[in-house]
């Protein structure tokens, strides 16, 4: 479909994707899959990446990165999303519930994962009007697994200026977006400390002799 379309057309368009966005959601949703176990989720992406003719690659096994406007002169902007399940069972009831028990997309991966297609496909529709390439990095093992560091040791950012995720927020009303200054959310992150001294205890360190 050409990419001039405008008012009802573009409207029209618009919805025709949020409703393929949504089916791909659940889809996912049915089918969760744990930190470098993403196999089907990988290859259910890189089917629909191929039915928009968007050129993809293989990154950190399970990873995928699809590339558009290529020769445009612009800044190389990236966007990102995970794609892999908590080891949780779901008990939602929906139609649309895991089909794998012990599994479920609870962090909303599945949703991270559509709306990046999302953006597929509309950046797809207006591929001409692009300014700069864009990548789309679809990143396997977010939880624990280190999958960002896998793909960018495999160059994944290799020539990106600028790249952009976000994180579902259910809570915030549908259209709105949050973008306050500073950390928002928690992270998690293993370190070693040494304590070097006298006994103690550590509700009363004062204490120490």
């Amino acid at each position: 479909m050409s990419s001039m379309c405008e008012g009802g057309d573009l409207t029209r368009l618009w919805d025709q994707y949020i409703h393929r966005a949504i089916h791909l959601r659940r889809e996912l949703h049915k089918q969760p899959e744990l930190t470098w176990q993403e196999e089907l989720t990988a290859e259910r992406i890189r089917v629909e990446l191929s039915s928009l003719n968007i050129p993809w690659e293989v990154c950190a096994k399970h990873g995928t990165l699809a590339r558009l406007a290529t020769s445009k002169p612009g800044p190389h902007i990236a966007l990102r999303g995970d794609i892999d399940a908590l080891p949780i069972t779901e008990k939602s009831g929906m139609p649309w519930s895991s089909q794998h028990p012990g599994c479920m997309h609870a962090c909303g991966h599945d949703g991270h994962t559509a709306t990046l297609m999302m953006a597929a496909y509309w950046l797809k529709a207006h591929e001409e009007m692009l300014p700069g390439p864009v990548t789309l990095l679809f990143q396997p093992a977010e939880e624990g697994g280190h999958g960002a560091l896998r793909m960018i040791e495999e160059g994944a950012l290799k020539g990106i200026d600028m790249i952009f995720g976000w994180h579902n927020w259910p809570a915030i009303p549908y259209g709105k977006a949050v973008c306050p200054e500073g950390p928002v959310m928690a992270g998690n992150g293993t370190f070693k400390l040494t304590v070097t001294g006298q006994g103690g205890h550590s509700s009363q360190p004062r204490s120490l002799s």
